[in-house]
């Protein structure tokens, strides 16, 4: 079947690309998010020490709450980065 889809988007000219993927998918019933990071640079969710990284990290993740199995919702940053000190 088909998947959800998360779209993180820093740029005015892909986000009307995307926002016309997006109604496309939606038409065909797949769950899609989009969501818009005004004034940021690619790959800016690395700088996790920005605010902006870290409403999209928490965005990511509640998206993967909504849309995944549960065995795949247990994954936490930590468990991704492979710090053990914080995970279960």
């Amino acid at each position: 079947g088909l998947v959800a889809v998360l779209v993180l988007l820093v740029r005015a000219v892909a986000r009307e690309v995307e926002q016309h993927r997006a109604r496309a998918l939606r038409a065909r019933a797949v769950p899609v998010e989009d969501v818009y990071y005004p004034g940021e640079v690619h790959a800016f969710h690395a700088f996790v020490f920005r605010a902006q990284a870290q409403k999209c990290w928490a965005d990511t993740f509640a998206f993967l709450d909504r849309h995944c199995p549960p065995d795949v919702r247990r994954l936490t940053p930590a468990s991704i980065s492979g710090d053990r000190s914080t995970s279960a």
